[in-house]
């Protein structure tokens, strides 16, 4: 049985502008995010683990997160909203606006294809949800998004790739 996550604590700074949505991740406008390092992989996923890492920023209206990935076997075959991108490379930010309230999954592949649901009840023992609901599309154009890769990935890519994904969500969503 896989042992449980360990908790690390990351404080969101707060910045009066966020960069730019096509900042890359040496931009200095990135500079007051410290670099979050990501070791949570869903245990049902393959072996690979991608060195991972993320940076979050907000300005009190909304918050935009960075995450640049060394890789190999990138795919990226989903390209309509709501498909599974986690059968992609994918990257996935987990939010709970009200403690105890549910929490928005907001699941990219690595060429920006979005999944986003609002999970209001736990996971059952098989893992799968007892009960989501689908973010719809109206809501989620409000979210920018910007990927270094931006060509679907059909066949995959065995040797190492670096990508990168930003996104930003207006605190009304």
């Amino acid at each position: 049985m896989p042992s449980a996550p360990q908790t690390a604590r990351y404080s969101v700074q707060r910045t009066e502008t966020l960069p730019p949505i096509s900042a890359a991740w040496e931009d200095p406008s990135w500079s007051p995010a410290e670099t979050l390092p990501i070791a949570s992989f869903h245990p049902r996923s393959s072996p690979h683990r991608p060195r991972t890492e993320a940076r979050l920023l907000h300005n009190g209206e909304a918050l935009q997160i960075i995450f640049r990935v060394e890789d190999r076997y990138v795919l990226a075959r989903q390209t309509a909203y709501q498909s599974p991108t986690h059968k992609d490379s994918c990257v996935e930010f987990f939010v709970q606006p009200k403690p105890g309230l549910g929490y928005f999954n907001f699941e990219f592949n690595a060429i920006g294809t979005l999944l986003l649901w609002y999970i209001d009840r736990p996971r059952r023992e098989d893992g799968s949800f007892e009960h989501y609901v689908e973010v719809p599309l109206e809501l989620a154009s409000f979210i920018t998004i910007n990927a270094s890769l931006v060509e679907p990935i059909q066949d995959e890519i065995p040797s190492a790739l670096v990508w990168t994904l930003s996104f930003r969500v207006p605190k009304t969503l």
